[in-house]
């Protein structure tokens, strides 16, 4: 039945989706464009936006290139590709090479996306040596475990959290992994997707007339010539000396920052698999060969994510990201928030699709609206992102003709809030019953709401709410 369904989607993609750039280039017209129709923005003001926000995440593209570079660079190494080697023999038929090569995508997707994409190929490769499979599920398969990655070791958002000085550490705290990466619910889900993964490829796999093969004589690697070492930096090159000397330092900064509490972030894991690629590569020149091929899986992250950063700086400036949120969110109940704050979320993220940004996009707002539904950041989830459980003396807003319409603003503020406001906190207000003017943009007009809020633990109790 999936083989049937799968088959009109695989010639839909084969000839109509584009090289990953031409995709970029085109949301950005598509983003421009519903500025300037939607939001009312000028179009100088939205070629502003663009260029001023170019280069804008210049330092998460560095992080995120490092996770596939180290990742590749771990995956490459000669001891993990004998272990792939020899568990490539466990699969004897062409239904157990799918679900074993599906397998171990999810398990390496789940230590580090990086290292999962280069660890499912490799694997690929030596199952289909082995297994007369079809070579295109088999690569589908092997890049499957991919659907993990934000749940795992390597999360973005999660990681990001659990970093001092994070964007919403005045909202939210910095939250350790042990309430997102490790917590219960996400746990959950991976080990469902790591039965459910295997079984739906599984039940992909095609008839073997219509199977598509590859000569396995076309997947084997050359091996390459033996360098002389008669220079002094050839010898250098090819001397452990230097890669355990550096790898120990690495791994002793390790062990220190990990004995004395230190949490899991984006750098941490870096560090991690760098220093392990240091060291189980062997010398400077295996690692510099391995690096060579790594940066080349990197070109995409190179180019593509400046016009993700414009992109993003034209949804957030102009007000069209806060209007896709809240045009799905804004009838949301307490029950059916979560939900909803995931389809926009994922909205928003196919325009600029880096989980981690997802959570600078609309992260503060869907926290914001949840605290207003009374709902629990961890059920909230981003499409794609990672909540945790706050205190549940959350707010109520009672009285408004829609109280979710309106937005709490600092104490003193008058008039209509322009950009993205703070929620509301004890430390805004000097007594406990303190009146807050709120203000809500609709259309051209702006709606006003008069609050007298009750704070309790710390947190908003209950808001009484007036419209004027």
């Amino acid at each position: 039945m999936l083989n049937v369904i799968s088959r009109p989607m695989v010639r839909i993609m084969d000839r109509y989706l584009p090289d990953p750039f031409v995709f970029v280039v085109v949301l950005t017209i598509v983003a421009a464009f519903a500025a300037l129709i939607f939001e009312g923005t000028a179009p100088l003001e939205v070629v502003g936006m663009w260029g001023d926000g170019f280069w804008s995440l210049l330092s998460f593209s560095m992080q995120m290139l490092l996770v596939l570079v180290t990742g590749y660079m771990m995956a490459s190494t000669p001891l993990v590709r004998r272990g792939l080697a020899a568990l490539a023999g466990v699969a004897k038929s062409p239904a157990g090479a799918i679900v074993l090569v599906s397998v171990v995508s999810v398990m390496a997707s789940w230590i580090n996306w990086g290292f999962g994409l280069v660890v499912g190929a490799l694997f690929a490769k030596e199952i289909a040596r082995i297994v007369r499979v079809d070579y295109r599920l088999l690569v589908a398969s092997a890049y499957s475990g991919f659907i993990v990655w934000h749940g795992g070791l390597a999360g973005s958002i999660p990681l990001s959290i659990a970093t001092e000085g994070h964007p919403f550490v005045d909202q939210i705290g910095v939250i350790s992994t042990s309430e997102t990466i490790f917590s219960f619910y996400n746990l959950a889900i991976v080990a469902a997707l790591f039965i459910a993964v295997p079984l739906i490829n599984r039940a992909m796999l095609p008839k073997e007339e219509e199977s598509v093969f590859i000569d396995p004589a076309l997947l084997e690697e050359s091996e390459d010539g033996k360098t002389t070492t008669e220079s002094p930096a050839d010898k250098i090159e090819t001397s452990p000396v230097l890669s355990i000397f550096i790898g120990a330092m690495g791994a002793a900064w390790l062990l220190q920052y990990f004995l004395t509490g230190g949490g899991l972030s984006l750098d941490v894991i870096n560090f991690l698999f760098l220093t392990l690629a240091i060291l189980l590569h062997g010398t400077p020149r295996n690692l510099l060969k391995s690096l060579s091929e790594a940066v080349k899986g990197g070109a995409g992250i190179v180019i593509q994510f400046p016009f993700y950063a414009g992109i993003m700086a034209i949804m957030v400036q102009s007000g069209l990201a806060a209007s896709i949120s809240e045009g799905l969110t804004g009838f949301a109940t307490a029950a059916s928030l979560p939900f909803w704050t995931f389809l926009s979320a994922g909205i928003v993220n196919f325009f600029v699709p880096s989980g981690g940004r997802s959570v600078g996009r609309s992260g503060a707002r869907h926290h914001a609206r949840g605290r207003g539904a009374r709902v629990e950041p961890g059920q909230g989830r981003d499409g794609g992102g990672l909540g945790r459980r706050v205190d549940q003396h959350g707010p109520t807003l009672l009285g408004a003709s829609d109280p979710r319409h309106c937005r709490p603003a600092r104490q003193g503020h008058h008039g209509v809030l322009h950009g993205p406001p703070d929620p509301v906190r004890r430390d805004h207000c000097d007594r406990p019953d303190v009146p807050l003017i709120i203000a809500k943009k609709s259309g051209s007009a702006a709606r006003c709401c008069r609050a007298t809020c009750t704070f309790g633990n710390n947190s908003l109790s209950k808001c009484s709410v007036t419209v004027s």
